[in-house]
């Protein structure tokens, strides 16, 4: 019998020409993945990701004079968040009909460029859209939908369990990360960017008193970028807003507002087109990070067949998790509407 499909040619082009191509365009397909690339935190292993952190002070300073005696008491200043890794998979997968219709070495590369596309594509929508998953799926990777949760009303925070640890208005607020609820309106009376960003400074000021940090990227959808934007060339000094060069030239469009990089990502929750409300995220990004097994990180399984179908399939496979290591210096904006502007 004559072999009509060459796979030890396949199993070569897909690692060494497909992957890496999936790989750099996850990052590229959304702003903030281009802008963690190279910054993943690596791990082998384990049932959990654990996460210490620093939470209360060993009883602050203490002044003496003379012969005061001191009062030493052992305490615990270090707590751990837990997080479960998650699993992301995308197939290759090719019936008979196509191998023996790709009978020819050139036709073979034609055939698995384009399957190495359709997993591209694949992946480039999945990763890009769950970064900001609300943690319905609880499969999925915990998004910034869950990790920066909306509050009911006002600045009142979620009440809420993030890395195993619970947090809300009363209980361990060190743990909570900064909302605003209030209903701001864009357009030609905004009053989310039209009276001197007073929202957005505030929330700047919320993020810097609260954790002594402020925000390096900001990432919204289109409406509430480009009310900022329309109100930033209105202004002298911002006629033309400084961008980020890198995220502009990998096709983000962005502008600085004070020390963050601005995006604007279609992904971004927004509602309906009767209900164009939209969110904006401040992040802190050194304290964020993903978290990847390296043994999972974009690897290959090579192709399989079954033994009850003309089939081969090989998967692409993701292990990692998106962790917010101190939520107090990000924040999220919820209840903007964007019906002026877009």
């Amino acid at each position: 019998m004559t072999s009509s499909f060459p796979w030890n040619q396949v199993n070569v082009m897909v690692q060494d020409y497909i992957i890496p191509t999936i790989h750099d365009q996850i990052f590229l397909s959304n702003a903030m993945f281009m802008r963690m690339k190279g910054k993943a935190k690596n791990f082998t292993g384990g049932r959990r990701i654990v996460v210490p952190l620093a939470w209360r002070t060993q009883g602050g300073i203490k002044w003496f004079a003379g012969a005061d005696v001191f009062a030493p008491t052992i305490r615990d200043p270090f707590q751990a968040a837990e997080f479960t890794p998650k699993n992301a998979v995308v197939d290759l997968t090719i019936d008979w009909d196509e191998q023996m219709t790709a009978s020819g070495p050139q036709k073979v590369l034609d055939l698995m460029e384009e399957k190495g596309e359709m997993a591209r594509n694949t992946f480039f929508d999945g990763m890009g859209s769950d970064i900001y998953n609300d943690g319905t799926d609880p499969k999925a990777m915990a998004g910034l939908q869950y990790a920066l949760k909306v509050g009911a009303s006002g600045f009142v925070p979620p009440t809420m369990t993030y890395g195993g640890i619970s947090r809300s208005s009363t209980v361990n607020t060190w743990w909570n990360h900064n909302v605003d609820h209030t209903g701001y309106i864009t357009g030609a009376s905004s009053t989310f960017a039209g009276v001197q960003f007073g929202p957005i400074n505030r929330m700047f000021a919320a993020i810097k008193l609260r954790s002594g940090k402020a925000p390096t990227m900001i990432l919204s959808n289109v409406g509430s970028w480009s009310d900022v934007h329309y109100a930033l060339v209105k202004n002298e000094r911002y006629q033309r807003p400084q961008q980020q060069s890198d995220l502009f030239k990998a096709g983000f469009e962005n502008f600085m507002f004070r020390n963050a990089t601005w995006v604007q990502d279609e992904k971004s929750p927004r509602g309906t087109t009767s209900n164009k409300y939209e969110n904006v995220y401040f992040i802190h990004e050194p304290a964020v990070r993903l978290h990847v097994d390296s043994r999972a990180d974009f690897a290959f399984e090579p192709f399989r067949k079954p033994h009850n179908s003309m089939t081969r399939t090989a998967y692409i496979l993701w292990r990692g998790e998106f962790i917010i290591s101190e939520p107090r210096s990000c924040g999220v904006m919820d209840n903007i509407d964007t019906s002026g502007v877009s």
